[in-house]
Order: structure tokens, then sequence, then C-alpha cells
């Protein structure tokens, strides 16, 4: 029996990694009763075992890494966006080093091979809509589902990117009810470790074009507690729904992630999926095409195709005129947001939310780099 041992310098929700791929191989196994054909143990490193060492955003040297067999360096889930340059150094520079993300990435993106896709946010927004102990559950339960009205855009911590798309939208007239409550003022989009030239170019720009500083929010301190005495402990805001869900039939937002050729879903999206609306998600190229590899469908399905020739927009300014132009189209045309299309969208994704198996693709992608290990591979 092969045994993995991996040698925790900080602890991180991205260590639930593990967790899956012991229960992935006691899937694999199920005609042995259950039993995993892998041991995993923590600890430092031994001769008997391959061996891992992890360590969650290090700005700095922590182990010799000629000492281990893979070196997983992680970001505790969060977009590309979140890294350290000392993470970029390593991907760079060592063969047995990967990043351990909540991002899945485009295949023609240059650290797609190097990639472990962990997002934790896809099963903590599932539980707190099926599981009785959340006030969500409940909730869903008796919501009326109006969708009265045809597209909002609904915005989040007030980026210099956000606040430049919403000044697009308010330029153009594009007659859209825009909900902005969670910051005032505009927040600088901060360096990505893995920026294109386009990125780059376009972070510069918009961060330019406003006074940016750092302004408190309380959107973390107002989470809410979940259970007696917080055992479930506790959901942020972002994580329960609010009325626009629910009386739009399209809801357009900022992703939290920007840069071009990253997946990243988190409770934004899923909002939509269950309460049977159109997502409109704004951020980098190929946002959509990938939406679509993951088996979800958005506004952009329901555009002619010169409209949705944005997705594959790499310049970003570009991309969001590009957007304009589309959105500005579906407001003209919204009669298709009520079509057999639209309720066929809104249907398939909700039922796929609910059966859901995009992070299945984790485990498999860590299986695929223990296989590399030859000593890994001895006893299967």
């Amino acid at each position: 029996m092969k045994k993995i041992r991996i040698h925790k310098f900080s602890d991180s929700i991205g260590l639930q990694l593990f967790d899956r791929y012991y229960a992935y191989r006691q899937a694999v196994n199920a005609k042995h009763k259950y039993q995993s054909d892998v041991i995993i143990e923590y600890g430092p490193p031994t001769s008997d075992a391959v061996n891992i060492a992890f360590s969650s955003m290090p700005n700095r040297k922590f182990c010799n890494f000629d000492d281990y067999d893979l070196v997983f360096l992680d970001n505790a889930g969060e977009a590309l966006e979140i890294s350290t340059p000392y993470i970029a150094e390593c991907l760079d520079k060592y063969k047995n080093v990967y990043f351990i993300s909540g991002a899945f990435l485009d295949q023609t993106h240059w650290l797609d091979s190097k990639n472990i896709p962990f997002n934790h946010n896809i099963r903590l927004f599932h539980d707190v809509m099926v599981r009785g102990f959340y006030p969500q559950y409940y909730e869903r339960s008796w919501t009326n589902l109006t969708h009265s009205h045809d597209i909002c855009y609904v915005n989040g911590l007030n980026r210099s990117n956000r606040q430049y798309f919403i000044e697009l939208l308010q330029k153009n007239n594009v007659d859209i009810y825009i909900k902005s409550a969670l910051s005032a003022g505009v927040v600088e989009v901060p360096d990505c470790q893995f920026e294109d030239l386009h990125d780059q170019a376009f972070r510069k720009f918009v961060n330019d074009c406003y006074d940016t500083q750092y302004h408190k929010d309380s959107y973390y301190s107002n989470s809410i507690q979940i259970g007696i005495d917080q055992e479930y402990g506790s959901v942020f805001p972002g994580y329960f729904m609010i009325n626009e869900y629910y009386d739009y039939k399209c809801v357009v937002f900022p992703e939290t992630h920007w840069v071009n050729n990253q997946h990243f879903t988190t409770e934004k999206i899923f909002k939509c999926f269950v309460a049977g609306t159109i997502p409109w998600p704004i951020a980098g190229a190929k946002t959509h095409a990938m939406y679509n590899q993951s088996g979800y469908q958005t506004a952009w399905n329901l555009l002619p195709l010169e409209h949705q020739k944005f997705d594959h927009e790499y310049d970003h300014k570009l991309r969001y005129d590009k957007i304009i132009l589309a959105m500005q189209w579906l407001k003209q045309n919204n009669h298709v947001l009520t079509s057999k299309i639209a309720r066929d969208i809104t249907q398939k994704n909700y039922l796929k939310f609910f059966t859901n198996t995009l992070d299945v693709a984790t485990v498999q992608k860590l299986h695929s780099i223990l296989t590399t290990i030859p000593k890994f591979n001895d006893s299967f």
C-alpha cells in the first residue's frame, strides 16, 4: 500500500485536499469495502512515503525543497490573484512545486499544469442551501421567485475595475438598476503575481483613474453565527440571498477574479443558479466559455454571435466596451429573457448546481501529479 506523508508548515483550508483525496481512493476501491489503497499521514519526511511539504501563502523559504518529492504552496482556496511573489518565484524555478488555488484555469494558461484547483466555495454554498442547520435552507423554501424586472447590476467591494465598469454603464445610458452598497469610495485593484500583459496594463489604467485608498468595511465583521453556541461556525453576508436575485431575470455582477483565462466560482454566481436568474459575470477573457465547459450557461448564451465575441477579447478595455454593446442589445431585446432558451438555461443551471461534481477535478489533478513520482506507482 502506498503512503503519503504531508509535512505541514502552516495550517490552511487547503489541507482538506488530502481528506478529499482519501475519500476519492475509498470510492475507487468500493468493491473492496471502501478501503483506501493510500495511507495519508502528517509529519516530517520518511523513506517509505511520498513526501509532500505544504505551506500556505509563504513569503520566504521554509524548508529544503530537495528533501521532498513534492512541494505544495496554497492560497486557502482563493482566486489566482491571491498569492505572494515567493510562490510565483518557486513555481517558475522548481519542477516539484505546485500551487493549490481556488482557480480553474484555461488550458492555454501557462500555470495550468502547475495548478491544483481547490474551490471550497462550491461545497460551502451547497451546504448552506441544503442543510437544515443553516437559515438559508428555510428561506429558500418560502421565497417567491417573481423575476418581474429584466436586468440589474449587483456590485461587490468597489474596486477600481468595478467602478470603471459602472461608469461605462452610466456613460452609455445602459438603463439597468445598479446596487452598490458594500463600500464607499474606490478601492485599488491589487497586483496579481500571474498577470499577462493585458492584465497588467488594465490594472495600472484603472488604478490611475481614481483616488484609491483602503476603505474599511464591515463585511467580515457582519458574518452570521450558525448553530447553538456557534456550533457550525459563521457565514459571510455574501452567502445570503438578496431580493435582486429573485426580482430580476438577469443579474450582472463583477466576479471576484478579473485576470484572463481563469474560472473562479463563488457565491455570486451560485445565487443566480439557486434563484433561477440568468447570470452575467464580468471578469477576464474566456470566463463565459469556461462556465460553459463546466456545464453552466450565462447571458452570453442568449446573445447573437456578433455580441459573443467579447469573451475572447484579451484587452480588458476593449472587452468592457464590447460587453456594454452586448448589454445594450439585451436591453433592447429583453424578450429573450423570457424565451424557452432562457428557461432552459435557468433550469439546467439549477439542476447542475445541486448535482455538481466540478470539484472532482481537484482530486483527479492531485492523482495525476502523484503518478509522476515513480515510487507512488509501484503498488498500483
